[in-house]
C-alpha cells in the first residue's frame, strides 16, 4: 500500500540553466564581418537588417572558416536572451563528422517560426542567410548566429531585426516605444501591463481593442495627433489573465466589415504551480519490473521546472515534459524498483523556472514486493562457516528481508531438504537446532523464504565437525610379500582436523595379543604409512590407530600381509545375469588372495545326437583381490 505524505512549499535559491559558452569567429570581406576582439571569443560585427511586415527577412551569417577547405559542422540560432537556440543547421554524422550522405538536418522551433515553419537557412549564399519569410513583429529582436567547426575556432555573429509596419497597419508598444505582438513578458504576478496602440494614415484609421483580454482591462480614448492615431490600454497580470489575448485593429466605415488590420499579443505572467501530484500505476510494485510514475502539475507559468528524487537520489525524467491543456503539466519517470526501494519515499517537486523562490512537492512510501532475500548464520557467529566438536548442539537462523511475508521457510542440508525431525536436528521455522552433531551432518547448510513473489535462497554456510578418526569404508586391507621381504602398508582414516599421527600394531594369531610397532609419530595426512620388514609367517594381522585434536580412534582397522604360498580354492561362487547368451560368475579368491593368482573357470554345454559334449575353459587372473 503506498503512503502519501503531505504536500509542502519550501525550496531555496535555484540556478538557472547557463548558456553553453562558445568561441567565435569574425573574418573579412564587406561591412558585416569586420573581426572585433572580445576576450577569447570571435565576433562579427553587428548588424542592422530591417524588413516589412509581409516580406522576407535576410539575416546574414558567414559559415567559412579560415581554413577554406573545411565544411561547417553545425550553426545554431539565437534570439535576445534565449539560452536555447531558434533555428539549427547540423551537417555531422553518427561520428561527428561532416556528414558525407544526405543533406544536413535543419530544425526550427515552431513556437518562434510556427507548424509552418516560415525560416530556413539558405547556404548557397554568400554569406548564407536565416531567410525568414512572412515576416511579423513578434519576429523582430536581437538574433546571435554561432558557428562551429571540427578543428578551427567557433565564431559569432550578431543581427538586429528591425519590422516595418505599411502605413495603416496597427503597432502595439510599451511605453518606451519597443514592440509588443506575439507572446509578451512573462510580467510578474500583480504587474500593472499599460501598452499603447497606434497607426498613422490620412486621414489616420480608427482604432479597437479586442480579444480575450479586453474585457479585464481598462481602455483609453483613442486620440489623434497629426497623421497618427494612438489609444491605451491598461490589465494588471493575474492568474486571470495570464495567456489572454489583446488585439488592436484598424477601422474604416468604408470596409464591409469595418476591420481593416489587425496585431494581437498574449499576455503570459509568471505563477507558480497551485498543485502537484503524484500518480502511481497501482498499491504496490514488483521488484525488477520497470515502472512508469506520472507526476501532475497544475497552475505554473511557464512551465514548470520537475525534478523527481528517490530517496537521496536524483531520477531523470524518461520523457519531456507534456502539456495535456491549459495549464496542467505532466512529467513521467521509469523506475525499475529494487529490494533496498521499499518503504523509500519517492518525490516529485516542481516549481515555474522564473519563480524559483518556492517549489510544491509530493511524494509516495514506495511499496516495493521483492523475493524473500535470506542469510543464514550460526547463533552468535558468522555466515560463511563454523567449527563444532561431535556431540555438541549448534542453532542455526534463517534471517529474512520480504514483502509481503514469507509463507514458508525450508532448511537444506548438502542440497536435500530437511523437515521436522530427523536424526538429531530440529527444525522450527527460522531456526535450525542439531541436538547432537556428528560427522555425517557435516556439509552445506542453505535457507530458502518463499512468498508470491518467489522463493528466494540463503547463502550456504559451510559446517565442519571436529572427530576422532575412524576407519575409510574403502580402502586397501590385503598385502602380499615374498617370504622375508618387506612391504609398506596404508592405513586410510575419516576425521577432522586432517593433522594425524598413527601408532602401529602386529597380530600375528587370533589368540595372541597385539605387538605395538616402534613409529617415530610424525604427523601425517588421513593416510598413515608403515614398512614391515622380514616377513616371514604365512599371515600377518596389521592394526592401525590415528589420533587428532578432537581424539584417539576407538577401533582400529585392520590390515592383513600374506607370504606368497601355494592358493587356496575360491569360495562363495555364485551365478548371476544369466540370459541366453551368458551368465556371469563372481567367487571370492581364496588365502593368500594376492596379485598375479589365475583362476580357471570350465563350463560344459549339454550333451545332445547332433552336438557331442563340449567342455569350454576360460581362464581369467585377479589382481589385488581384497
Amino acid at each position: 500500500m503506498w503512503h502519501r505524505s503531505g504536500r509542502g512549499a519550501a525550496w531555496s535559491s535555484m540556478a538557472m540553466a547557463a548558456s553553453l559558452v562558445l568561441l567565435a569567429h569574425g573574418g573579412s570581406g564587406g561591412n558585416y564581418f569586420a573581426p572585433v576582439s572580445k576576450d577569447d571569443d570571435r565576433w562579427g560585427t553587428l548588424v542592422a537588417v530591417t524588413a516589412v511586415r509581409g516580406s522576407t527577412a535576410k539575416l546574414p551569417c558567414r559559415i567559412s572558416s579560415d581554413n577554406p577547405s573545411e565544411p561547417v559542422l553545425l550553426v545554431l540560432w539565437y534570439k535576445n536572451a534565449s539560452v536555447t537556440p531558434v533555428y539549427s543547421y547540423d551537417s555531422r554524422g553518427l561520428d561527428g563528422r561532416p556528414s558525407s550522405a544526405g543533406r544536413p538536418h535543419q530544425w526550427g522551433d515552431e513556437e518562434a517560426w510556427g507548424v509552418e515553419q516560415r525560416a530556413w537557412f539558405d547556404t548557397s549564399l554568400t554569406p548564407a542567410h536565416l531567410l525568414v519569410r512572412d515576416v511579423r513583429g513578434q519576429d523582430e529582436g536581437k538574433y546571435t548566429c554561432k558557428v562551429h567547426f571540427r578543428a578551427s575556432p567557433s565564431w559569432s555573429q550578431r543581427v538586429t531585426l528591425t519590422v516595418n509596419d505599411p502605413p495603416g497597419f496597427p503597432r502595439i508598444q510599451d511605453g518606451s516605444g519597443h514592440r509588443l505582438e506575439g507572446p509578451i513578458g512573462p510580467y510578474g504576478d500583480g504587474t500593472v501591463v499599460r501598452m499603447m496602440c497606434l497607426s498613422s494614415g490620412e486621414p489616420p484609421p480608427g482604432l479597437v481593442w479586442g480579444g480575450s483580454g479586453v474585457e479585464l482591462g481598462k481602455t483609453t480614448e483613442e486620440e489623434r495627433v497629426g497623421a497618427v492615431a494612438r489609444t491605451w490600454f491598461t490589465i494588471l497580470a493575474t492568474r486571470a489573465t495570464a495567456d489572454t489575448t489583446i488585439t488592436c485593429s484598424t477601422t474604416n466605415a468604408s470596409v464591409s466589415s469595418g476591420i481593416m488590420n489587425t496585431v494581437s499579443t498574449t499576455l503570459k505572467v509568471n505563477l507558480a504551480p497551485l498543485t502537484v501530484q503524484l500518480e502511481a500505476p497501482g498499491e504496490w510494485v514488483s521488484a525488477g519490473q520497470q515502472t512508469s510514475f506520472r507526476c501532475r502539475v497544475v497552475g505554473s507559468s511557464p512551465p514548470p521546472v520537475v525534478q523527481w528524487w528517490l530517496g537521496g537520489r536524483r531520477l531523470t525524467a524518461n520523457a519531456p515534459l507534456t502539456s495535456v491543456g491549459g495549464n496542467v503539466s505532466v512529467s513521467t519517470v521509469r523506475l525499475t524498483p529494487q529490494p533496498g526501494d521499499h518503504k523509500v519515499p519517492l518525490v516529485c517537486k516542481a516549481y515555474s523556472p522564473n519563480l524559483a523562490g518556492s517549489v510544491l512537492q509530493d511524494q509516495l512510501i514506495l511499496a516495493v514486493h521483492f523475493v524473500p532475500v535470506a542469510t543464514v548464520n550460526v547463533h552468535g557467529g558468522g555466515s560463511e562457516a563454523a567449527t563444532v566438536r561431535e556431540g555438541s548442539i549448534i542453532t542455526f537462523t534463517c534471517h529474512l528481508q520480504a514483502n509481503p511475508s514469507v509463507y514458508n521457510i525450508t532448511w537444506f542440508h548438502n542440497g536435500r531438504a530437511l523437515r521436522g525431525w530427523a536424526w538429531g536436528v530440529e527444525v522450527n521455522n527460522a531456526t535450525l537446532r542439531l541436538l547432537n552433531v556428528t560427522a555425517a551432518m557435516r556439509g552445506l547448510y542453505t535457507c530458502v523464504g518463499s512468498n508470491p513473489e518467489g522463493d528466494g535462497q540463503s547463502n550456504a554456510l559451510n559446517l565442519n565437525v571436529e572427530f576422532a578418526p575412524v576407519c575409510a569404508v574403502q580402502q586397501r586391507r590385503h598385502y602380499v610379500v615374498a617370504p622375508g621381504g618387506a612391504v609398506t602398508v596404508s592405513c586410510q582414516v575419516e576425521a577432522y582436523p586432517t593433522g594425524l599421527t598413527f601408532t602401529w600394531a602386529l597380530k600375528n594369531d587370533s589368540e595372541g595379543s597385539p605387538i605395538r610397532l616402534h613409529s617415530v609419530g610424525r604427523e601425517e595426512g588421513l593416510t598413515g604409512h608403515y614398512t614391515l620388514r622380514g616377513v616371514t609367517q604365512k599371515s600377518v594381522e596389521v592394526l592401525c590407530w590415528a589420533q587428532n585434536d578432537a581424539g584417539t580412534q576407538t577401533t582400529p582397522c585392520k590390515l592383513t600381509v600374506y607370504t606368497q604360498g601355494r592358493p587356496g580354492p575360491v569360495r562363495n561362487c555364485s551365478v548371476n545375469s544369466h540370459t541366453a547368451s551368458g551368465f556371469r560368475v563372481w567367487c571370492e579368491a581364496g588365502p593368500p588372495r594376492g596379485t598375479n593368482t589365475r583362476y580357471s573357470l570350465l563350463v560344459y554345454t549339454q550333451a545332445s545326437l547332433i552336438y557331442p559334449e563340449r567342455r569350454l575353459l576360460l581362464y581369467w587372473t585377479r589382481h589385488s583381490i581384497s
